[in-house]
């Protein structure tokens, strides 16, 4: 099928791209996923469940977005409870997440962030 698509006009595949939509085009390249990223995580209906899974399944680019995205949000989030634990910010309750399921590269991730947030 793609083949026939290198065949089309350049005029008519600047017709369709026009008419597929942002959430699809988002997947094409990179940086279209970066600039459309907030409105998908907009339509995530159990948002932090997504994190969790972002940590436990060693997503690091996503994880590098949502920090670049939510640090201030997420270091002000106060009090945050889980397992019957409470946590004095949602960044240090990610920190503990990623070091309880042996993500090592994401509990590196979040530190890095929380260190430049706490000393900047």
């Amino acid at each position: 099928m793609f083949s026939y698509i290198d065949t089309l006009p350049f005029e008519i595949k600047d017709i369709i791209y026009y008419h597929i939509s942002d959430d699809v085009k988002s997947n094409l390249t990179r940086e279209l996923f970066i600039k459309n990223y907030k409105n998908k995580i907009k339509k995530i209906p159990l948002y932090h469940s997504y994190i969790r899974y972002i940590i436990r399944n060693d997503h690091h680019f996503i994880l590098n977005i949502n920090l670049t995205i939510n640090t201030n949000h997420w270091f002000n989030l106060k009090h945050w409870k889980y397992n019957n634990m409470i946590f004095k910010n949602y960044l240090l309750y990610l920190k503990y997440y990623s070091r309880q399921q042996s993500k090592d590269k994401m509990y590196q991730m979040i530190k890095s962030i929380e260190t430049n947030k706490i000393y900047h």
